[in-house]
């Protein structure tokens, strides 16, 4: 019994063994004619198109069957990954397929995926050739790293780490810098900024500057030429050495293309005197972009000194009015030279910025003199000096030692000199005619009783009779003739002749008047008296003659005919004396002609 169940088993086996390799070698058959693979319950073929068709039991949810890819972590995909390997990420909980680089994701998992970068803050705007530019981003979180792209023909000079920061150094091309952060489990989206790119300022032909001599404390104004600059504002930077140094100094310069073109720029104020050079190192133009500066980019400025006005003092004349006050300026520090005074006038004169010319003496101290503008106005009046210019233009301001105080007055006066004739009469040659002698001789000698006429012309005084406040007549008593009387203390007198129609190369003693020796009143009007100093005491003798020249006024001719006679005359030779005045003919020193001063008001 046990023998036919044995049997009977194997018969089976047999059966079996058979099924499956008949299923085995049609299999092979399907293989072999391309077929594909149909897994499902409905017995189905395979769709043409698919090698491989899987198809579950879907009528139920408990019957409804997937598909498992391989699943691993990160950190345990395959080390040498066939190029299209699939598998399940569980770190990232996504499908991944290997690309022979790099493992990509097959679907977004907003769950696990990278975010997007935020804004690149940096310069959009750039020169050729410009190196050290940064650019960054903020971190973003689950970011392992940044991967950075830059237009072509630049470079990432520096980044940080992890890159959120980098440095560029650009070429001569624009475009775009983007970045994009990633982990092991994708790479986000680009953010991006368009970069563009300026051209840098073309300094390929300079000619060598000019700068404008300046004062102490004034910038100079330097002019650059080129035929290379295009119109526009630029920034320049220079430098400055000899007796004012600086580095790295800026400055606008506003510029005008043409063969060539020009602009200028103003330096810093410059302040010490002296030879100082200026130096263009760089030229920036409107878009940041700046370039060097090598050649004709230098040249000198002059710089020159301030008046030297620590120690100043001021005085001032008062004149009358209708003229004009002398200043007298004595300093210690001012040098030689010429300068250029700026005042103003303040009390019954006013005036602001008035300028005069100093011609100014240095020494200890030095001096120098200048004169006001006409003062119309008497009363106290004060000039203020607010400024000194020298020669070469240079201001300083005054702020002490520097008011003078005055006080115009309503007084006036009228010189006339030389007297437009004059002559004298000499008795014991009664015909003689004196006129061209140099001298006018006075004598008491009886017989020699000499008698010296003048005549002054004052039609162009312009007073009135009544504002006369004193008239003398004014002669120079140079030399004697003899003296043998004491003169010390003798009267001599000044009476109006009656008639003014003598000649100066024809009259004498007797011609042409009616008494010889003169036609004169000693009254109607009075006329003025001196008492002499003795003998050699050579000098001026001035004879009060107001009565005489108002009544010339008053007369309207405005002739002042005088004669000068002793009040006793008829002495004894020996008791006598006989004295010599200047006449208008008189050449050794024509300030001793005779002369007629006025003083009055208006």
């Amino acid at each position: 019994m046990k023998t036919k169940m044995l049997i009977k088993t194997s018969k089976i086996l047999k059966v079996i063994v058979s099924a499956l390799l008949a299923f085995h070698f049609s299999l092979l058959t399907f293989n072999l004619f391309s077929q594909g693979v149909a897994i499902n319950t409905t017995g189905s073929d395979a769709d043409n198109s698919a090698m491989l068709d899987v198809q579950s039991d879907s009528s139920s949810s408990s019957t409804s069957q997937g598909m498992l890819m391989p699943r691993m972590r990160t950190a345990n995909r395959p080390a040498t990954p066939a190029i299209g390997l699939v598998i399940y990420n569980t770190d990232c909980s996504n499908f991944q397929y290997f690309d022979g680089n790099q493992w990509i994701n097959l679907n977004t998992n907003p769950n696990n995926s990278v975010s997007t970068p935020g804004l690149i803050t940096g310069s959009s705007s750039v020169c050729a050739n410009q190196s050290i530019v940064s650019y960054n981003i903020s971190e973003v979180t689950g970011a392992t790293s940044y991967i950075w792209t830059i237009p072509n023909g630049a470079t990432i000079a520096s980044s940080s780490n992890p890159a959120t920061n980098i440095t560029v150094a650009f070429g001569s091309n624009a475009g775009n810098i983007c970045v994009v952060a990633s982990n092991e489990c994708g790479i986000s989206s680009a953010s991006c900024v368009s970069i563009t790119l300026n051209e840098n300022t073309n300094v390929s032909n300079f000619s060598t500057p000019s700068a404008t001599s300046v004062c102490v404390n004034s910038g100079s104004t330097v002019t650059i030429n080129s035929t290379s600059l295009s119109t526009g504002t630029y920034t320049v930077t220079y430098n400055l050495s000899g007796t004012n140094t600086a580095t790295g100094s800026t400055a606008s310069m506003s510029f005008t293309a043409g063969s060539p073109g020009a602009g200028t720029f103003i330096t810093s104020a410059l302040a010490n005197s002296g030879a100082t050079t200026v130096t263009i190192t760089s030229i920036q133009n409107s878009y940041n972009c700046s370039s060097n500066v090598s050649s004709g980019n230098t040249t000198s400025i002059t710089v020159n000194p301030s008046p030297n006005v620590s120690n100043i003092n001021t005085s001032a004349t008062s004149p009358s009015i209708l003229s004009a006050s002398t200043v007298t300026v004595t300093s210690t520090s001012l040098s030689t030279g010429t300068y250029t005074v700026t005042y103003n006038l303040s009390g019954t004169n006013t005036a602001t910025g008035s300028t005069a010319s100093m011609s100014f003496t240095a020494g200890s101290p030095g001096t120098g003199t200048f004169i006001t503008s006409v003062l119309a106005n008497s009363g106290a009046t004060t000039i203020t000096i607010t400024s000194i210019q020298n020669s070469s233009g240079c201001n300083s301001s005054l702020s002490s030692g520097n008011t003078a105080s005055i006080s115009p007055t309503n007084n006036f006066t009228y010189t006339k000199q030389p007297s437009a004739k004059d002559n004298w009469l000499a008795p014991q040659s009664p015909s003689d005619n004196n006129g061209t002698s140099t001298d006018l001789t006075l004598s008491d000698y009886t017989g020699y009783t000499y008698r010296p006429i003048l005549y002054f012309n004052i039609s162009d005084f312009t007073g009135v009779s009544s504002n006369i406040s004193s008239a003398k007549i004014s002669l120079y008593y140079s030399s004697n003739s003899w003296n043998n009387g004491t003169l010390l203390g003798k009267i001599v007198n000044v009476y109006k002749l009656t008639s003014d129609s003598w000649s100066e190369t024809t009259s004498s003693w007797s011609s042409p008047w009616i008494t010889a020796g003169g036609d004169y009143v000693t009254s109607s009007p009075s006329g003025g008296s001196i008492t002499m100093p003795a003998a050699s005491n050579y000098g001026w003798v001035t004879i009060d003659i107001t009565n005489i020249v108002k009544d010339a006024i008053d007369n309207v001719s405005k002739h002042v005919n005088v004669i000068v006679r002793f009040n006793t005359e008829g002495l004894a030779y020996v008791s006598s004396n006989g004295i010599i005045f200047c006449s208008n003919n008189y050449t050794a020193n024509e300030s001793f002609r005779p002369k007629l001063v006025i003083e009055y008001a208006l």
